[in-house]
């Protein structure tokens, strides 16, 4: 099994829970696709979570950068309101480790039998064209599977012999259930479970507001 994990966005409480619910399974791997640090107040702890991930259990991480990673790295322009805070103290305290944390590879790809692969990226994808708001699902094995870490949106479609799987947020707050979302994907039965969890979103909140930043990004 591997638990499918995206759009952390510093956010710890959100992630703490989610990694006590994949707990519960029989999980093999572990992959963050990209946007570990955001808007929310603990960044610099997340960056030591996912560090210590691969460690876990002896779990294998796997982890690839998303767009406000690299907005990051590189101080592109970035709309969010928090960006500058959370630029300043990344480089302050984390910077080359967070670097070597979500740069090795572009992708993520798993090679299974029969010439079949899973993939695991971070690309803007505009399709609104998603199965949603389902808890399960079973696939069939002659599709090849791509997970996308860029959509907060949870869900998935088939296209052609394609099947593309959008593991939602876990640490945003641009889903109506204000849940931490992530993927766990059985590839031995062929089935993806869609989790949603919890969290002390109150302690969140505080924390953005006590570190100076703004929740005008709450949508």
């Amino acid at each position: 099994m591997i638990a499918v994990l995206s759009n952390i966005h510093g956010n710890l409480e959100a992630l703490n829970e989610v990694i006590s619910d994949f707990s519960a399974f029989k999980v093999e791997e572990i992959w963050i696709l990209g946007d570990l640090v955001g808007d929310g107040a603990s960044n610099l702890e997340v960056i030591d979570k996912i560090e210590r991930l691969s460690k876990y259990k002896g779990l294998v991480t796997r982890i690839i950068k998303g767009n406000y990673d690299d907005a990051i790295i590189h101080h592109h322009i970035n709309p969010s309101p928090n960006f500058e805070i959370t630029y300043r103290e990344v480089h302050a305290n984390r910077g080359q480790r967070f670097i070597n944390l979500v740069t090795p590879d572009p992708e993520i790809n798993l090679p299974l039998d029969f010439n079949q692969f899973i993939r695991g990226i971070h690309v803007e994808d505009t399709d609104k064209d998603f199965i949603t708001q389902i808890n399960s699902f079973q696939y069939g094995e002659e599709l090849k599977i791509t997970f996308n870490g860029y959509s907060h949106l949870q869900g998935f479609k088939v296209k052609e012999d394609q099947l593309i799987i959008n593991s939602g947020s876990v640490g945003c707050f641009s889903n109506k259930e204000l849940k931490a979302q992530y993927v766990i994907l059985d590839f031995i039965h062929h089935v993806c479970l869609f989790r949603k969890v919890s969290y002390d979103i109150d302690t969140t909140y505080c924390k953005i507001v006590e570190s100076g930043r703004s929740l005008a990004f709450i949508k």
